[in-house]
């Protein structure tokens, strides 16, 4: 691991790479990694900023990003991680794509109004981030009243991948079922082998395919010839 961490520091690119590659693990989307990724850069941009404009403690960068966060989501970070159920994850890699999309519009603007303005240390970096996060709570507020939804959501990648597993399972026993379906229907043409000529070609093909998993041996090689 340390050796993977110092190739990461000469080497940027490859700690993205090592997050991409975590992400699809976990079972994150393509389209929700894309997201994720272009808001850390703005992430990264804006904490390169801070660092340069005097901005050196810890505390002090927990304490602008929150100023930013409460601001266009109406919530502190810790509130925000409550109304998921989180509790030592990353806020951010359980957001949905549009509460992505405003965190990296209120850090985007919160660098380029600090930029603006030559802002230095907490107090004027705060006061840009308040400003930059009003521009995404404005932007979230026409959206919410456009479509009627909240973009502020207790939705989690946990609740993602277990809606993902449900239907899965929900597909699998559909499947279950017309299988259930296909061998009946398959019995009933090895007792009466002239009802096959009113199946369309997909259901005798579905009959012969069932017949050959589920029947005897010898009823397969029997009836097979006749069914395909």
């Amino acid at each position: 691991m340390g050796y993977e961490r110092l190739q990461e520091i000469n080497d940027p690119s490859q700690s993205l790479d090592r997050a991409r590659e975590n992400w699809q693990k976990m079972g994150q989307s393509e389209k929700w990694i894309q997201q994720r990724m272009m808001g850390q850069e703005t992430r990264n941009k804006l904490t390169d900023y801070w660092k340069s404009s005097g901005v050196e403690q810890p505390q002090d960068f927990a304490f602008l990003t929150n100023v930013i966060h409460q601001e266009w989501s109406g919530l502190s970070v810790q509130k925000h991680k409550s109304l998921k159920g989180l509790q030592n994850q990353n806020l951010r890699d359980h957001m949905t794509e549009a509460e992505l999309l405003f965190t990296a519009l209120a850090e985007l603007s919160s660098r380029q109004i600090a930029e603006s303005m030559q802002a230095v240390g907490v107090d004027e970096n705060a006061q840009a981030g308040k400003q930059g996060g009003n521009i995404a709570k404005n932007a979230r507020q026409e959206l919410e009243n456009k479509t009627g939804k909240s973009v502020i959501t207790g939705e989690n990648f946990f609740a993602t991948i277990y809606k993902r597993r449900r239907k899965l399972n929900t597909d699998r026993f559909s499947f279950i079922n017309k299988g259930w379906i296909y061998t009946n229907l398959s019995l009933n043409i090895c007792k009466n082998l002239q009802k096959i000529d009113r199946l369309s070609p997909l259901n005798r093909l579905c009959c012969h395919r069932i017949l050959i998993a589920k029947l005897p041996p010898r009823l397969i090689n029997y009836n097979c010839d006749r069914i395909g």
